[in-house]
């Protein structure tokens, strides 16, 4: 088995029966050997690195060899123990040999993990490779008998970690469900299935290893405030917020800021730091984000060079709206630690929230193959693999009312976006079908499109060329454009000679139009933001149509799960021709106040479900038919699938007045965005 150093192995001289039965339930198969570790095998055949410490000679007498190779092993030094038996092979039981080998094997693993953490070139994995193919071949010559159940399960457990430790996280979590099966586990054995179940995203399953790690672990058997910190993510990854809090608390109590007993009173204690920053992170990861931040801030000018803290507070950034902060944050602190994968992955994901792709993918480039096994290199992956990956972005609606607009209309829009060529490009296919019934009659529309789309930091560039079909069709283009040059300040415009905003009853009689229009935004943080929308359109019945919005977004409350926002709204349009055939007031105005209640009581890795509830309220008031009230309810689902997948739809009812009638209007919504 892997211990700790310091703690001497078991006796390894126990015999255990040779010979094969019938395997029973849950009887573990040997795993294949991968490429790397059968090549790492046949390297190893020379030697085994690092290399033992010279010993004096070894006894003639056999049993005193016996003895010699046996008390070796016991005592830490297993892989001498392994090349002074190879002398005398026939000397030995094969259960001797086999114990001999596992310990040598377990030994290698140790040696390999803390390769691992020191090199960063190809050869980290040479020992650790080498450990998995021994391991593998021990398994298969141990045959599958009652008696040596608990010699297999030894093996087994060693070989979780080895495999978690090389990267293999579907074998591991494979061989460590079949050994559950069979008897006990070892403490450190799931602290590697845990880390296992992270990497896979499945956060349950890593709590519920790390949690039994930590109440069966004896003293010194595990690095208790590494187990509790993949407990604490493996919590919020689960939505167990309360659970987090409560370890957190346990943690803070058990890790005052200085050694108790300590040589030397004052002594810093290394565990305190890390809990102060988990503390924070709790309060980021929760809704509280300024005074996560705060709090981290403040630890960072206490430790101002701890890479933990500085990943820490720019993923703090990120949550906050602010992907240009946090970039610059991860570019200052690569100075400082070139070598933390944390850092450098961050530094990637970061890149791509700006549409910084080149940066990404020269980031990212290499470190799959050289860090398979880490968590922030595979996020990173997986980042850049669904923002590489075509996209189809599906929006639908349906709705009911009277007959100012219609009676009844439904649309589609549907745009697929091909994967990103040369860096900074992808082409689009653009649809949309429509069709609308009023005053006994009916009209659809359908345009299709095909664009290029332009991108680079902070910029997007949609060019689109489209014909609609059916009697006012017409071939005609539409460009629009974003800018956000920094994390406060976003401008769009756009502009197209075949608006799909004209009235279906405009368009049934032939009319289309041009429009122009343009928004700025301004972010103070994820909790508030204000725009300004102005649009003009000119329909080729010759009506001039302006319009003129505003808006105010503020968050008033938050906890782990629901947050509740206030959107204030004020609109404004004007029309140079009235008494059409569709609605055309000379002069409107409205003020609305929306309250947003939004509530997560499910989420699971990347995945999230979120209900919403919007209740609106305000005034309309048209010219020449004075002010009256309007309202309006929608309940919508939110499923998040993964990073980029997302499905959403929603229900909902209001009321308006328009030429003074009201209008009662019942719609319906789809929403999908789906990587391809």
């Amino acid at each position: 088995m892997i211990l700790p150093p310091g703690v001497p192995s078991p006796d390894a001289g126990a015999a255990a029966p040779a010979g094969r039965s019938a395997q029973g339930p849950g009887a573990l198969e040997p795993l294949p050997v991968s490429p790397e570790a059968a090549n790492a095998a046949a390297t190893h055949a020379a030697g085994n690195p690092p290399d033992n410490a010279p010993a004096g000679a070894m006894p003639t007498d056999r049993q005193a060899f016996h003895d010699e190779v046996m008390r070796e092993t016991r005592e830490g030094a297993a892989t001498l123990a392994q090349e002074h038996l190879r002398e005398h092979p026939d000397w030995f039981t094969e259960a001797e040999s086999w114990h001999v080998d596992h310990a040598a094997a377990a030994q290698r693993i140790r040696w390999g993990r803390q390769q691992l953490k020191v090199i960063n070139g190809p050869e980290r994995f040479v020992i650790i490779d080498q450990a998995v193919a021994e391991i593998e071949a021990l398994i298969k010559k141990v045959p599958d008998t009652p008696e040596n159940a608990e010699f297999r399960q030894a093996i087994v457990a060693d070989e979780v970690v080895a495999l978690a430790s090389r990267g293999r996280m579907k074998d591991a979590v494979k061989r460590y469900e079949a050994m559950s099966q069979t008897g006990k586990i070892p403490a450190y054995t799931r602290v590697a299935a845990g880390d296992a179940y992270a990497y896979l995203d499945t956060p349950d399953k890593a709590a519920a290893a790390y949690a039994q790690a930590l109440k069966d672990a004896g003293p010194g058997e595990i690095e208790t405030g590494d187990v509790q910190e993949g407990l604490f993510y493996a919590y919020l990854d689960t939505g167990r917020f309360e659970d987090a809090r409560a370890l957190l608390d346990k943690m803070k109590a058990d890790n005052p800021e200085y050694v108790r007993l300590a040589p030397e009173a004052g002594t810093p204690n290394p565990d305190y730091s890390r809990v102060k920053r988990l503390e924070a992170q709790y309060l980021v990861l929760t809704g509280r984000t300024h005074q996560g931040i705060s709090e981290m801030d403040k630890w960072r000018h206490e430790a101002p060079f701890a890479a933990s803290l500085v990943s820490a507070r720019a993923d703090g950034a990120m949550v906050q709206a602010e992907p240009y902060r946090s970039r610059e944050m991860y570019r200052t602190a690569l100075a400082e630690h070139p070598d933390d994968l944390s850092v450098v992955a961050g530094y990637g994901r970061a890149s791509l929230a700006v549409d910084d792709l080149k940066t990404a993918k020269d980031v990212a480039s290499g470190l799959d193959e050289r860090f398979p096994e880490n968590g922030s290199v595979r996020a990173l992956r997986k980042d850049l693999d669904v923002y590489q990956s075509p996209q189809l972005i599906i929006q639908s609606t349906a709705d009911k009312g009277n007959s100012v607009f219609a009676n009844n209309e439904f649309g589609v829009d549907t745009k697929a976006y091909s994967s990103p060529f040369a860096d900074h490009y992808r082409l689009f296919f653009h649809n949309f079908s429509g069709r609308a019934n009023f005053d006994g009659t009916s009209q659809s529309r359908v345009r299709n499109g095909a664009g290029v789309q332009w991108f680079n930091t902070g910029v997007e560039v949609n060019g689109e060329v489209h014909q609609s079909v059916g009697s006012a069709g017409k071939t005609g283009g539409t460009l629009d454009a974003t800018w956000i040059p920094s994390d406060h300040w976003k401008v769009s415009g756009m502009i197209t000679n075949d608006d799909l905003e004209v009235p279906y009853k405009a368009y049934q009689v032939g009319v289309t139009g041009k429009t122009i229009s343009g928004n700025v935004r301004y972010t103070w943080d994820e909790t508030r933001y204000a725009s300004l929308t102005y649009g003009v359109s000119r329909y080729t019945d010759d009506n001039l149509r302006q319009r003129w919005g505003a808006n105010f977004y503020q968050q008033v409350f938050v906890s782990p799960r629901h947050t509740l926002g206030v959107l204030f709204g004020a609109d404004t349009s004007s029309n140079t021709m009235t008494g059409l055939n569709y609605f055309s007031p000379s002069r409107d105005y409205s003020g609305q106040a929306t309250a947003i209640w939004s509530w997560t009581p499910w989420r699971y890795a990347d995945k999230s479900f979120t209900q919403r509830v919007y209740l609106t309220g305000g005034v309309y008031n048209q010219q020449s038919f004075g002010t009256s009230p309007m309202y309006e309810a929608r309940l919508e689902h939110v499923w998040q699938i993964n990073r980029k997948t997302q499905v959403s739809y929603g229900i909902g009812y209001g009321r308006h007045r328009y030429d003074g009638q009201p209008e009662n209007r019942k719609f319906l919504y789809l929403n999908l965005n789906i990587p391809l």
